[in-house]
């Protein structure tokens, strides 16, 4: 797993995505902004570990910028979790969206999605949408959602 430890530290510091005096931090500095990021990666090696799974028949994995948004959406998951642990607040939430809003491409088609479908993978992720009947919240309702060639 990759952790982006300079993006951690700017984070927790509050120049994360400052490129000037004039730029405005959109509220970055927070512990659980930065725990949705590892949250993210780990989405990443959650893909990568179902890819290498003997079963499946076309291991080439999510199409296009949807490899992404299941790793926001299973760091949505994550955030559920924590939300039911009584261990997270509003504000908590409205950081680590205004994060991926910010980071999320200006334009479809470059890799990681638009801030719009960004927010919505991780909201799908975090209240959930049965799929099926099941998958509530669940990473196999982001799996079904975003990866449909294996789980759709």
């Amino acid at each position: 797993m990759i952790l982006p430890v300079e993006a951690f530290v700017g984070i927790w510091t509050g120049t994360f995505l400052v490129h000037g005096p004039l730029d405005s931090i959109g509220g970055f500095q927070d512990e659980f902004t930065a725990a949705t990021v590892v949250a993210h990666e780990y989405g990443h090696a959650v893909v990568d570990r179902i890819l290498r799974a003997p079963h499946l028949p076309d291991p080439r994995g999510p199409r296009e910028e949807n490899s992404e948004l299941i790793a926001d959406c299973l760091a949505g998951n994550w955030a559920a979790t924590v939300l039911r642990r009584d261990e997270l607040s509003v504000t908590d939430i409205v950081q680590a969206a205004t994060l991926i809003q910010k980071i999320g491409d200006p334009e479809p088609g470059q890799g990681h999605g638009t801030s719009t479908r960004r927010i919505a993978a991780i909201s799908r992720g975090f209240f959930g949408r049965s799929v099926n009947g099941c998958g509530r919240g669940q990473p196999i309702g982001c799996l079904a959602e975003y990866w449909l060639e294996e789980f759709g």
